[in-house]
């Protein structure tokens, strides 16, 4: 079979600038295999027409029912997007039908289960991650599964997913992704979902920033304590979500996946799996910063303690002397100065000269 023409990268460049994927702008070929660009044939797919995205880089892009007769005219120049919102498992059935997906397959696009993982048959892959989504200082996932075939990606999702709608404000009206891959395409996918994640790091950070200031007010009263123990647990939560995929976005880039994941689709994953890296570090730089603030308010809480303890002993000391005056003076006994009533104000201003001395000499060694 003679080799394909080299396609041009400007697309894929595109995808992934939104995402701010520095790596994934490299320049490079893309040589498509004839494995890769088999047509799904459509042959069994359901009569029941799907919504989706054709990107042609031949004409412009539009939204199409998708069936047998679109499945069929998909080729170097034309790629579809499914965005399957919803779907119960006999709908997904359909889709894997549409799709050509084998057994093993359609299996994890119905059942994906509550890790990510990736399975690919031949040219087609079924990939399951977790998209974050932050609300009111809470993190919480969305499952994501994404399927991909020659020249078709789907995206399978029960829940609305913010960054597949910023992908679709950022691709609206480029026909020239229509020259982009299925396999470049879903790494712009991953690419945008790895943006998720360092904006609720970014998030993570600003939190941990105005704890430390809160910690170092001396006029706030409320304990910050509990605002990073949250924060912690926030940030641990995180590197959970985050560790799994790592592995996933690696094997993408293996040996035995090259059959589905190679030229500069290739580039793209391994692009991908830095930036995810590059995620984690800043997780890790987060928890850190939450440690400082910890730090900070431990320090604060014991300086705020020996501040009362030197208030304490100063007062203790200023009045000890006139205690013990006042208490020599009043022992029951007989004495001729007692006679006079003059002697009580000296005796009050004796005990008041001394705490002024106290006092004094206190402020003299700069003990407040």
């Amino acid at each position: 079979m003679p080799p394909r023409p080299r396609r041009a990268t400007t697309a894929r460049t595109r995808l992934t600038t939104g995402a701010a994927s520095a790596a994934s702008r490299r320049s490079g070929t893309d040589g498509k295999s004839s494995a890769t660009k088999r047509r799904p044939t459509g042959s069994r797919a359901t009569a029941t027409p799907w919504k989706g995205r054709l990107f042609d880089a031949s004409g412009r892009d539009r939204e199409v029912e998708v069936g047998p007769r679109t499945m069929a005219a998909l080729n170097d120049r034309r790629l579809l997007w499914l965005d399957v919102h919803g779907a119960d498992a006999e709908r997904l059935g359909e889709l894997a039908v549409l799709l050509d997906l084998p057994p093993l397959l359609a299996r994890r696009l119905v059942e994906p289960g509550d890790r990510p993982r990736v399975d690919v048959g031949d040219d087609r892959l079924v990939l399951h991650v977790f998209t974050i989504v932050s609300e009111e200082g809470r993190e919480r996932t969305v499952p994501l599964t994404i399927v991909a075939a020659p020249n078709v990606v789907a995206t399978v999702h029960n829940e609305d997913v913010a960054m597949l709608e910023e992908l679709r404000r950022h691709t609206e009206g480029d026909t020239s992704i229509g020259r982009v891959d299925a396999p470049s395409f879903v790494a712009a996918v991953l690419d945008w979902q790895v943006s998720g994640y360092f904006r609720v790091i970014d998030e993570l950070e600003r939190d941990a920033d105005r704890l430390d200031e809160a910690a170092l007010d001396g006029r706030r009263r409320r304990d910050p304590l509990p605002e990073l123990v949250r924060l912690r647990r926030r940030i641990t939560g995180l590197r959970r979500l985050l560790t799994p995929h790592r592995e996933v976005v690696a094997a993408m880039t293996r040996l035995d996946l090259m059959n589905f994941v190679e030229s500069e689709a290739g580039h793209h994953y391994r692009a991908v799996a830095e930036r995810l890296e590059r995620a984690l570090d800043g997780v890790e730089t987060a928890r850190q910063l939450v440690l400082g603030s910890f730090e900070v308010h431990m320090n604060r809480t014991a300086q705020r303690t020996n501040d009362i303890m030197k208030v304490l002993t100063i007062a203790s000391v200023v009045l000890l002397p006139g205690s013990l005056i006042a208490g020599m003076l009043g022992m029951n006994f007989p004495a001729p100065f007692f006679d006079d009533p003059n002697l009580f104000w000296v005796a009050l201003a004796g005990i008041v000269a001394l705490a002024l001395s106290t006092l004094v000499a206190a402020r003299w060694r700069g003990w407040f």
